[in-house]
Parts: structure tokens; sequence; C-alpha cells
């Protein structure tokens, strides 16, 4: 056994010398994910995860159609499907999504 201290992915993105999209991610994903769930004992994985989710990415896509560029709906308005899904799957996906890019203002 070592007497290093564990190294969070946070430090690791910290101590990098080259910037790692990954690492950087991970991070904030971390802290955002220790940070909600310091104050919010009572919520489940599914409802961390899409909060954590909305903090990455807090409006809707290109390819969502009349909802592109809105801001995603916050836990409790979601639909019973919508949460089953993220309870199913308790995983942070706003990393598969092109990020919401403002439009070119018009001349």
């Amino acid at each position: 056994m070592t007497d290093q201290p564990i190294r969070s992915s946070f430090d690791r993105a910290q101590s990098a010398t080259t910037f790692d999209p990954e690492a950087q991610l991970d991070a904030t994903i971390d802290a955002h994910l220790a940070k909600r769930s310091a104050g919010n004992a009572g919520k489940t994985p599914g409802q961390l995860a899409y909060e954590a989710d909305c903090a990455l990415q807090p409006n809707y896509g290109d390819g969502d159609g009349h909802l592109a560029g809105m801001l995603r709906k916050p836990w409790h308005l979601l639909s019973d499907i919508a949460r089953d899904s993220w309870e199913r799957n308790p995983t942070v996906r706003a990393y598969h999504r092109k990020p919401v890019e403002s439009p070119e203002p018009r001349g």
C-alpha cells in the first residue's frame, strides 16, 4: 500500500500539463455530483444523474425538434417515462450531444 493520497478525476484534470477533455468532463461530473449529493440525500441516482446532465447541457440540442435551444425541464416536471429512463440508466449523457450554439446575428 502506498502513502500517496487517492487522486480524484478533478485532481487529475487540474494537474494535467495538457488539456484532457475527458478528464475535465469527469472532473465536472464528479464535482457536480458531490455538491448535489451533499445537500440532497433524498434524491435518487437517476435524479442526480439528470441534474448533472442538465448542468453540462442546460438546453435542448438541435436534434430535439421544437424544443431546440430551450432550457431543459426540472426533474419534477419530467414525464414518468422520462424519469423511469433516468432511473434505469442513471448516467450523465451530455457528452453525447453536440453543444447548443447561439444563432448568428442577422444583418
